[in-house]
C-alpha cells in the first residue's frame, strides 16, 4: 500500500476544493477515500472511467436505482 498525499487545511477548505486534483495522479485500481460529508456524482464517474474506485458516504436524499429495471433500491 502506498499513500501518495495527506493534506491538512483550515476547516473552511474541504475536499471539494481539491476534488479534481486526484484525477491528475489517479491510476487504474486506485482507491480514493473522500471526506464523509463530500459527494460528487460527476467526479465519481471520472474516477470510474479511470478504472479506479472510491469510498464515500451517500448524501442524504440520494436515491439509488437498479440498472436492470430502474426500480428504487431500498438499502434499509
Amino acid at each position: 500500500m502506498k499513500i501518495d498525499e495527506i493534506t491538512f487545511d483550515q476547516y473552511a477548505r474541504n475536499d471539494a476544493n481539491y476534488a479534481h486534483t486526484i484525477l491528475q495522479r489517479l491510476e487504474k485500481g486506485d482507491l480514493v477515500l473522500r471526506d464523509l460529508g463530500y459527494w460528487s456524482a460527476p467526479l465519481f464517474e471520472k474516477i470510474e472511467q479511470a478504472g479506479a474506485y472510491y469510498l464515500s458516504r451517500l448524501r442524504a436524499g440520494v436515491n439509488l436505482y437498479s440498472i436492470d429495471n430502474q426500480s428504487p433500491i431500498d438499502l434499509v
